[in-house]
């Protein structure tokens, strides 16, 4: 087992010894490991968006993937454990839910999901179902076990941009709305209540989860605060213990009754007690850590997406002594960090927007292809994707494939993932590149096409922006 090991100790109290551990072997270069949850199994699974995979790794630290059945480009996001013993997960650019067994069999679903709707956070409802946000579609939506899809917009302002979402312990499900700055509720048959007040002006609510104390706990990632809503919608704020800077992003119940929340920019893991006592834990340098859960093993664990590995931090002796714990009221030392938000990609288009593909992947003096223009508001990395479209039918809402048509449905364009992704790094202001209109090793065949574009630096993942092209004869 290759593990970079760190570890430290709580000076001044009388709690065990922590110790940091990380895993890295078997996770694929690049893979940006994000979502995390226990499975049912007794190991932890964790989406790997950007190799399009699921992990899997025991508690000895054995990692094991699987890419079998996931479509190219749907970039996995969050997972979570579901009561019919898989594990369910959102696959944001795919516009898909996917479910993997415990034996990586893997099963899509995107029937009643709307196009360019970004699939983000999802939980195991009260009512046997899964239930998931979808960002850009400023929606929530219901899973069945079986794949039934609905969903629920009515209640949820425009440009919301709801994040995670968890079961409450009232039997409604929570999610936090980065873009509105607020913390929702939906009832199982769907309607929605909105809490803003108490929670900081501009904080972004990010994570959210159930804890021991009968309320939901949630991280505000802009204010550096950690805050807490009474099922009544009641909300205190919590900052004192949390560096400057922090990013505080994903939140877990951990199995000792406190919460345990990841820092994004101050690379550090954060526990805070129902009283509101925060303690930080330091792991690897630009690690960006993200997702967090508990393990069956009684240990937290986490994502770090920027070094692809996976920690876990338990009660098991040490390793290393000197990177670790900064015990309640201790400041952090060194420079302030300057407060983070996801990146933004604007002017998106391809000129010209009609041409023919390039008869090899790459070369000089291509002729064909076209120049691909957009601007980042920061420096980030740049997710890229492709999309057909194809004839559909309506099927109420949502444009479906074609089967035998009835006279009452009308035509409509739907969008179907193209083998593939491809990522670039871009600076802060206008970028550009040459597009040859090859993708996945593929020549893309004439038609109308979306180019989709998901901006990402470290764990903040901007929102997707599109493109529309034709390949010509």
């Amino acid at each position: 087992m290759a593990a970079g090991a760190l570890a430290g100790v709580l000076a001044g109290t009388a709690t065990a010894a922590l110790a940091v551990t990380e895993f890295s072997k078997g996770i694929s270069a690049g893979s940006y490991p994000r979502g995390i949850t226990a499975g049912p199994d007794g190991n932890l699974w964790f989406t790997e968006p950007s190799a399009d995979r699921v992990g899997r790794i025991t508690p000895a630290g054995v990692v094991t993937e699987f890419s079998a059945g996931i479509s190219p480009g749907s970039y996995p996001s969050r997972i979570i454990a579901s009561p019919d013993g898989n594990l369910w997960f959102t696959e944001s650019i795919g516009d898909r839910i996917g479910r993997i067994t415990p034996a990586g069999v893997v099963t899509e679903f995107s029937a009643g999901i709307g196009p360019s709707s970004y699939p983000n956070g999802i939980a195991a409802g009260p009512d046997g179902n899964l239930w998931f946000t979808e960002s850009i579609g400023d929606r929530v939506g219901r899973i069945t076990p079986a794949g039934v899809v609905t969903e629920f917009s009515m209640g949820i302002p425009t440009r919301s941009y709801a994040d995670s979402i968890a079961a409450g312990p009232d039997g409604n499900l929570w999610f936090t709305e980065f873009g509105a700055n607020q913390i929702a509720r939906i009832t199982p048959a769907g309607v929605v209540t909105e809490f803003s007040a108490g929670i900081t002006v501009g904080s972004e609510p990010v994570g959210i989860t159930t804890g021991a104390d009968g309320n939901l706990w949630f991280t505000e990632a802009h204010s550096d605060v950690i805050g807490r809503i009474t099922p009544a919608g009641v909300v205190t704020e919590f900052s004192p213990g949390i560096s400057p800077g922090a990013y505080p992003s994903g939140i877990a119940l951990g199995p000792d009754g406190n919460l345990w929340f990841t820092e994004v920019r101050a690379d550090q893991v954060g526990r805070i007690t129902p009283a509101g006592v925060v303690t930080e834990f330091s792991i690897t340098a630009g690690s960006s850590p993200d997702g967090i859960a508990a393990g069956p093993d009684g240990s937290i664990w986490f994502t770090e997406p920027n070094v692809g590995k996976v920690g876990r931090i338990s009660n098991q002796p040490p390793v290393v002594v000197g990177i670790g714990v900064k015990p309640p009221g201790v400041k952090s030392p060194g420079v302030k960090r300057p407060r983070l938000r996801s990146p933004t990609l604007s002017g998106f288009y391809l000129s010209p927007r009609s041409f023919a593909a390039a008869k090899r992947a790459v070369g000089a003096r291509q002729r064909a292809g076209a120049t691909v223009r957009f601007r980042l508001d920061r420096a980030a990395r740049t997710t890229f994707s492709v999309q057909r479209a194809l004839v559909g039918h309506y099927r109420g809402h949502f444009c479906q494939a074609p089967t035998r048509p009835k006279r009452h449905e009308r035509r409509c364009v739907r969008y179907v993932g193209v083998r593939g992704h491809f990522s670039r790094s871009g600076r802060a202001g206008s970028n550009r590149f040459q597009f040859t209109g090859w993708i996945g090793g593929h020549r893309l065949a004439p038609g109308l096409y979306r180019l989709i574009a998901v901006p990402a630096t470290g764990a903040l993942t901007g929102p997707a922006a599109h493109a529309s092209f034709r390949i010509k004869r």
